[in-house]
C-alpha cells in the first residue's frame, strides 16, 4: 500500500510540474507576442499603420513629417491634365500650376510633402482625393502654400471644396497654407479631418472647414473666413461619428451664420479662440463641453 501511495504522490508530483511547466511555457509565449506586437507598433511604416484607428485618436502616421525616397514633383512642368499619384508613398510637390492633383490610390494612404506650392485650379478642386486610405498633408518648414479652386465644376459634380477629400485627411508641419474656397468649402473631407499643426488661413464661400465624420483641430494658427459657418460636421448615424474636438492653437473665426456647427459633441480645451459670427459661436445637437477661458470674447 505504501508502495502504491507513493507512486501516486510521484505521478502527482510529475503532474503538477508538468503543468508548472507548461504554463511557464504559455506565459513566455505571450510575453513574446506582446513584445513583438509592442515593437512593431513603435516602428513607424507608412504602409502598415493600422486603418480602424480610434476615429479621434492623433496616431503616429497622422504625425509623420519626415519621409523617405520621396517621389519629387514639380508641379510647373505638369500638362493640362494635371497630376495623378495611384500609389501610396512620399511624395514633395513643388511649383505652380492650374490643374487639379488627383489622388486615387484605393487604401493606400499616401503623404504630401508641400514645399512652396502655387495651385490654382482652372476648373473642380485643386486637390482632389477620390479613394485613398488616408491622406497626411505635410507643410514643410519655412514654406508658403497657397491651394485655390474657381466657380468652375462642371467635371466635378460630387466635389465642391479646394481641398476635398473622399477619405480622411490630416494636415500637420510648420509651414503655412493659404486655402480658398471660391466655389463652396475650402476644405471638405466626408471622413475625418485632422489639422494638428502648421499655420493655416481660411476663405470659403461657404464653409471653411468641413469633416463629415468629425474632426480635430490643433494648429499653430488657424483663421477661418467663411460666408456660412467657420467649422462644420455633419454624420451622425453612427456611433461617435460627427463629434468636433478643439484641443488647441490660437483660432480665428469670422462666420456669415455659425462659427462652429457640428451634429454631435463639441469640446473645446487648451486654446485661444476668436469667434465673430451673426448667429451663435457653437451649434450643436449634442452637448458641449467649453473649457473656461478658451474663447477670448466672452
Amino acid at each position: 500500500m505504501q508502495s502504491l501511495k507513493r507512486t501516486n504522490q510521484d505521478n502527482m508530483q510529475k503532474n503538477i510540474l508538468l503543468t508548472v511547466l507548461i504554463i511557464c511555457g504559455l506565459a513566455i509565449c505571450i510575453f513574446a507576442f506582446w513584445k513583438e506586437t509592442g515593437d512593431s507598433k513603435e516602428t513607424l511604416n507608412l504602409m502598415d499603420e493600422q486603418q480602424n484607428f480610434d476615429m479621434y485618436e492623433i496616431t503616429k502616421l497622422d504625425m509623420r513629417t519626415e519621409y523617405e525616397k520621396p517621389v519629387v514633383i514639380d508641379l510647373s512642368v505638369t500638362d493640362n491634365d494635371g497630376t495623378r499619384i495611384e500609389e501610396a508613398g512620399d511624395y514633395i510637390l513643388r511649383g505652380q500650376t492650374e490643374s487639379t492633383v488627383t489622388i486615387d490610390a484605393q487604401e493606400q494612404p499616401v503623404h504630401l510633402i508641400l514645399e512652396g506650392v502655387d495651385i490654382r485650379s482652372a476648373g473642380g478642386p485643386a486637390i482632389n482625393v477620390v479613394s485613398a486610405g488616408k491622406v497626411i498633408i505635410t507643410l514643410a518648414e519655412n514654406t508658403e502654400n497657397v491651394i485655390r479652386d474657381s466657380g468652375n465644376y462642371k467635371k466635378y459634380e460630387e466635389c465642391n471644396a479646394a481641398i476635398y477629400s473622399a477619405g480622411d485627411i490630416t494636415i500637420n508641419g510648420k509651414g503655412s497654407l493659404f486655402v480658398y474656397g471660391y466655389y463652396k468649402d475650402a476644405i471638405h473631407t466626408k471622413d475625418l479631418l485632422k489639422i494638428i499643426g502648421g499655420d493655416i488661413y481660411i476663405q470659403a464661400k461657404r464653409n471653411g472647414l468641413r469633416g463629415n465624420d468629425g474632426m480635430i483641430i490643433k494648429p499653430n494658427i488657424l483663421t477661418v473666413e467663411s460666408e456660412k459657418t467657420g467649422l462644420q460636421t455633419t454624420n451622425a448615424n453612427q456611433a461617435g461619428k460627427g463629434r468636433m474636438d478643439i484641443c488647441g492653437g490660437d483660432i480665428s473665426i469670422t462666420a456669415g451664420e455659425y462659427g462652429m456647427v457640428s451634429v454631435a459633441d463639441v469640446h473645446v480645451r487648451e486654446c485661444k479662440i476668436s469667434c465673430l459670427s451673426v448667429m451663435t459661436p457653437i451649434k450643436a445637437e449634442g452637448e458641449q463641453f467649453v473649457e473656461e477661458g478658451c474663447f477670448l470674447d466672452e
